[in-house]
C-alpha cells in the first residue's frame, strides 16, 4: 500500500506566506549518468566540476558535467588519500574542499584542481566539553562547530544546559573563539541534576534547531518554535528574524505511517572490521509499533537532517518537512531575516548544494537510484 505524502505548506496570504511555488520542472540542462545511492552534499570548484558525496556507500567522486566523466576520489583506507566514513564536506577556502571523515576524525583536503591534498585535523579542544567536531567552514579559513550542552562542573557531576556553545577556530590551529549559542533543550522526560543524566524519549517527528553559516562567516541559527532565524554577524552582532508563519499540521495516523514507512527502507551502512577493512553492508531496522513511539503533537516546521544553506546570492534555504517521494520544499530567508520566497521541487526531487548561479539537484527514481542534475537558481 502506498503511504499517501504529507507536508507543511505555508497559508496562503499574508505577503511571503503564499503557497510555495513549482521549480525546476523542466528537463535539466545537464545530469550525470552515473548512479547514486544516496547523495547528501554537492560541492562546485573554481572549473565547474562538482565533488559528489554518496554518504550510503561512503564514497567521494569528482564529476565534470561537460565530459559526463566521473572518478572516485580516493579509496577506503586509513594510508594518504583514503577514507572510511566520509559523512560531510566543508569548504576549506581558496576553492579547496575538506571531506569530514568520521572513522579517522580527520579531513582529507581536495585542492581546487581536483586533486587529493593530504589531511587536517577536525578536531580542537572545547573549553569544558572535550573536543568539538568540525560541521561547517566559511571558505575564509576558520572551522565551525558545535559543543554539548552537558559538562562537568567544578564539583564533578553533571550539569545540563539549555543551549550548545559555536566554536570556530582557524583551519589547522588549536585557539578556540566562543560565536554563540544554539538552544538544546533536554528531550521530554529527561532528567539532569547534580551528578544525574538520563535521557528522555525522542519525539518523532524529530526536530532540533538547525544552523549554518556562510561564506561571509555569518552564522544562521535556525529555530523551530516559534519558526525563525537569527544571524549571528562577523562582528559579533545578533540580528533576530521575524517569526514565519506556517500551516501547522497535527500528528495523524497518515503522518505516523508516513515517518515509519521511511524508517522501514534498508540503509547501507559503512562497518570498520578489527583489521581496518572496509565494507558497505544493507541492514533492516526492526519494526516498531506506532504506540511505542513518544509522538510529538505537531509536525515541525522543518526536521533535525533538513538540508540548510547559504545560496550564492546570499538567501539561506531552509528544507521543509515532507514525507515520503513529494518533492522538497523550501523556504528562502534573507539577510534581515525575512521571507524572501517559497519554492518547491517535483517528486523526487531534492537540493544537495550550491554553485555560480546554480543548485544541485538530486532526482531519486522509482528505483530509488540517485542522479545529480545542475539547474540555474530560481529568479526571485
Amino acid at each position: 500500500m502506498r503511504i499517501l505524502a504529507l507536508a507543511v505548506v505555508v497559508a496562503s496570504s499574508p505577503a511571503h506566506a503564499q503557497e510555495a511555488r513549482l521549480v525546476a520542472s523542466d528537463p535539466p540542462a545537464a545530469e550525470l549518468r552515473q548512479e547514486f545511492t544516496r547523495v547528501t552534499q554537492v560541492r562546485e570548484l573554481r572549473d565547474g566540476r562538482v565533488v559528489v558525496l554518496d554518504r550510503d556507500e561512503a564514497v567521494v567522486v569528482l564529476a565534470d558535467y561537460r565530459t559526463s566523466q566521473v572518478n572516485q576520489l580516493g579509496r577506503h583506507g586509513e594510508g594518504p588519500g583514503e577514507y572510511r566514513s566520509p559523512l560531510w564536506m566543508l569548504p576549506l577556502g581558496g576553492d579547496s574542499v575538506g571531506v569530514f571523515d568520521d572513522a579517522s576524525l580527520r579531513v582529507l583536503v581536495i585542492d581546487a584542481q581536483g586533486q587529493l591534498s593530504g589531511f587536517l585535523p577536525a578536531m580542537s579542544p572545547s573549553p569544558g566539553t572535550g573536543t568539538v567536531g568540525a560541521l561547517a567552514g566559511d571558505g575564509r579559513g576558520a572551522f565551525y562547530g558545535e559543543g554539548s550542552a552537558t559538562a562537568i562542573g567544578p564539583d564533578g557531576r553533571f550539569q545540563r544546559a539549555d543551549s550548545a556553545p559555536l566554536f570556530r577556530w582557524a583551519i589547522g590551529g588549536s585557539d578556540i573563539e566562543l560565536v554563540g549559542h544554539v538552544p538544546r533543550p533536554p528531550p521530554s522526560g529527561a532528567v539532569v541534576g547534580p551528578g544525574v543524566m538520563r535521557p528522555g524519549t525522542a519525539l518523532r517527528p524529530g526536530t532540533r534547531d538547525m544552523w549554518a553559516v556562510g561564506s561571509d562567516a555569518r552564522i544562521a541559527i535556525v529555530h523551530h518554535d516559534p519558526y525563525r532565524v537569527d544571524f549571528l554577524l562577523p562582528s559579533g552582532t545578533r540580528r533576530a528574524g521575524a517569526t514565519m508563519p506556517f500551516t501547522r499540521v497535527s500528528v495523524n495516523d497518515s503522518v505516523k505511517q508516513a515517518v515509519l514507512s521511511e524508517r522501514s527502507g534498508v540503509p547501507t551502512a559503512t562497518v570498520v572490521d578489527g583489521r581496518g577493512v572496509t565494507s558497505t553492508v544493507r541492514r533492516r531496522p526492526p519494526a516498531v509499533s506506532p504506540a511505542s513511539i513518544n509522538w510529538a503533537s505537531e509536525v515541525p516546521p522543518f526536521r533535525g537532517d533538513a538540508f540548510v544553506a547559504f545560496a550564492p546570492d546570499g538567501a539561506l534555504w531552509i528544507q521543509r518537512t515532507t514525507f515520503g517521494r513529494e518533492g522538497a520544499r523550501y523556504d528562502l530567508v534573507g539577510a534581515d531575516g525575512r521571507l524572501v520566497d517559497r519554492i518547491r521541487l517535483p517528486e523526487g526531487h531534492r537540493v544537495a548544494g550550491f554553485g555560480r548561479g546554480v543548485m544541485y539537484v538530486v532526482r531519486r527514481d522509482s528505483d530509488d537510484i540517485e542522479y545529480v542534475q545542475r539547474r540555474p537558481l530560481p529568479r526571485r
